[in-house]
């Protein structure tokens, strides 16, 4: 396999997964929230695992502010 066509391999899966995204947007009232709510429930597992790591920042951050040394 080629470095250009790794590049293309890799692109056109999240290519494929936004078309029915952008179809829901373009065609529905309201679909950009609609779309962004179905992106949140597909993705929950990375969304929780992202939303878990910031909440322990902004709490040590609290604690920082809180408790400076």
């Amino acid at each position: 396999m080629t470095t250009g066509t790794s590049w293309t391999v890799r692109l056109a899966r999240p290519i494929r997964e936004l078309r029915s995204y952008a179809a829901i947007v373009l065609i529905l009232p309201g679909g950009s929230l609609i779309a962004l709510s179905l992106w949140m429930l597909r993705h929950r597992t990375w969304l929780a695992a992202r939303a878990r790591r910031g909440l322990a920042a902004l709490l040590a951050f609290a604690v920082g502010l809180i408790f400076p040394r």
